[in-house]
């Protein structure tokens, strides 16, 4: 084994053949893939912006940690966070620091940290033994994943944790192929750094340990392995131990987990949100499905994946993809204010065709490797590429299936893996160079689903973004004129942002998010019962031709106030 992961060269792979020739051409360069790729990453930058003083999602809780450390020097978290998020809060410091807090520099940090999520998935790939095209077409397809971009428009600890354990599953990977000692140490640092992001970076040192057995003749195997995940493990137990012992809220645990996992609902979320995450990554990695080489025919492998997905659609009582929170039925965006959709519904007909072409891909996806697998060496079975990605993917996600909701975000989080899974089966089963239709059919098919991708994810997200601002503008007017936060309903951009957890810090469920007695709404309804609509707020939304509508309400305080509302 450790003969064949030395064969597997940093320029490709012992038993590839030259896959994606037009890609591989293009990105013959050194440094070629860069460049494409961060002008690839600058396209959504340059059309949404940054700008924008109010949170997206549950960003709130995470900016509120960043300013208490920017203007009162100390790491404070919310009570409604459960993950560590050590590392994002610094880093969103650092971009904070010049200019003073801001949301405007959030959201640079989190683009900032995709971008090297991209490029760390370009390397995962590289490190794999993957051929440069496909390296290249890969990390690009998560560059223009909808729900990818999105979230790096927003201060979600979802991407730079992305970004963590992909450049950490790299170096680990070069480990088990070279034994490097600094490749180990590197991978161990950034596992350590995902696991003060998100606790589930514990699938890191896991996987790995797995892995380093399983596939490897490395000396000492089993203690590198317990010393990987000692040193991982150790900085996350001082924290939980720190914060308890300051009184700080309380962290997700592993007895939560335990917990969890050991109720009556934990295997029927479990079979519910597996499906989901299967369909999800299905549609996630669609554009590879064309160089899938699977044992037999492929449209038998096709059929199969839809028979068996919708088979299990109809047995958990799924609709067609899409699932909340990123990609909605309605399209690509976050959660309007009380609830609503930002954009006009999907046809039901798009819907299905995008959950079979989905169900599809997995079929195919799941016999490339079967098929690469059986028909290469016995060897292949031990392969510690095999076993790391696997091993952590499965790890990943286990906490997320077993508890509901299961949100699309949770599935990107392996996604970096699935392609690497995926494009190490693909070898030997591209288009070999030299052929001038072979070179303009299959690249060019690629390029214009990635450009597709690249329009939905961009269009889909400056959608969002101006609605938010538009959001922003009548807000900001509502305070000039004298009215105060407590009386405005603003949604979770707004009033979770501008609560006084210091004195509310156990606030949970709707008053959460909204003023209770509020007398100012905004949102998206144009009529509102015991309410009259005081103005109308248009805003471009991207998808759609048509403006979107914010709709500001004044509570119906009295008779003169009915009167005025009947006469409107």
């Amino acid at each position: 084994m450790k003969a064949s992961m030395n064969a597997i060269q940093e320029d490709g792979s012992a038993d590839a053949k030259p896959g994606f020739a037009g890609f591989g051409a293009l990105t013959s360069h050194r440094f070629a893939p860069a460049i494409g790729l961060a002008l690839l990453w600058c396209i959504p930058a340059l059309v949404i912006g940054f700008a924008g003083e109010i949170a997206l999602n549950d960003d709130f809780a995470y900016a509120w940690a960043v300013r208490a450390l920017l203007e009162d020097g100390r790491f404070e978290r919310l009570p409604v966070t459960w993950v560590p998020v050590v590392v994002t809060t610094y880093w969103g410091a650092l971009f904070g620091a010049l200019g003073g807090f801001s949301f405007a520099a959030l959201r640079l940090s989190s683009w900032v940290a995709g971008g090297l999520g991209i490029w760390a998935t370009h390397r995962l790939l590289r490190e794999c033994g993957v051929a440069r095209g496909t390296a290249f077409l890969g990390a690009a397809l998560l560059a223009v994943n909808p729900v990818y971009v999105n979230l790096a428009f927003t201060f979600m600890t979802d991407v730079p944790f992305m970004a963590l354990t992909t450049a950490s599953l790299a170096a680990f990977v070069r480990n088990l192929r070279t034994g490097s000692w600094r490749a180990l140490i590197l991978g161990t640092v950034l596992a350590i750094a995902a696991m003060l992001t998100r606790q589930v970076g514990f699938a890191l040192p896991l996987a790995f340990g797995l892995a380093l057995l399983i596939g490897t003749t490395q000396s000492h195997r089993l203690l590198r392995a317990i010393g990987v995940g000692i040193s991982v493990a150790l900085p996350y137990v001082i924290f939980v131990a720190t914060q308890s012992a300051s009184g700080g809220p309380e962290v997700y645990s592993v007895s939560d987990l335990g917990r969890q996992m050991g109720t009556s609902t934990a295997l029927w979320h479990g079979g519910r949100h597996t499906l989901q995450g299967l369909v999800l990554l299905g549609a996630f990695i669609a554009p590879l499905a064309l160089w899938f080489r699977t044992p037999g025919r492929g449209w038998l492998w096709f059929g199969a994946g839809v028979i068996g997905i919708l088979a299990g659609l109809r047995f958990f009582e799924l609709p067609p993809m899409p699932w909340m929170n990123i990609i909605r039925p309605t399209g690509l965006g976050v959660q309007g204010m009380d609830g609503e959709d930002l954009l006009v519904r999907v046809p039901m007909a798009i819907r299905w065709t995008v959950t079979v072409l989905a169900s599809g891909t997995v079929g195919l996806a799941a016999g490339s490797v079967i098929g690469w697998l059986v028909h290469g060496p016995a060897s292949r079975a031990r392969d510690p590429r095999i076993w790391l990605l696997i091993a952590f993917s499965g790890a990943s996600l286990a906490p997320y299936v077993t508890r509901s909701p299961f949100f699309d975000r949770y599935a990107l989080s392996v996604l970096p893996a699935v392609i690497a899974l995926c494009a190490v089966s693909l070898q030997g089963a591209a288009f070999e160079s030299g052929s001038g239709n072979r070179f303009r059919v299959p690249v060019g098919f690629a390029t214009g689903l990635v450009a597709l991708l690249c329009w939905l994810s961009t269009a889909g997200t400056y959608g969002s973004m101006e609605c938010a601002r538009a959001q922003l503008a009548v807000l900001e007017g509502l305070q000039a004129e004298g009215v105060p936060t407590t009386e405005i309903d603003g949604g979770r951009a707004w009033n979770a942002w501008t609560y006084d957890w210091a004195t509310m810090p156990r606030l949970s469920g709707a008053k959460r998010y909204f003023v209770m007695d509020d007398v100012w709404v905004v949102n998206l309804r144009e009529s509102m019962e015991g309410y009259r609509r005081v103005s109308t707020t248009e805003y471009a939304r991207g998808l759609s031709f048509q403006p979107g509508r914010l709709y500001l309400h004044r509570r119906i305080e009295s008779k003169a106030d009915a009167a005025s509302d009947a006469g409107s």
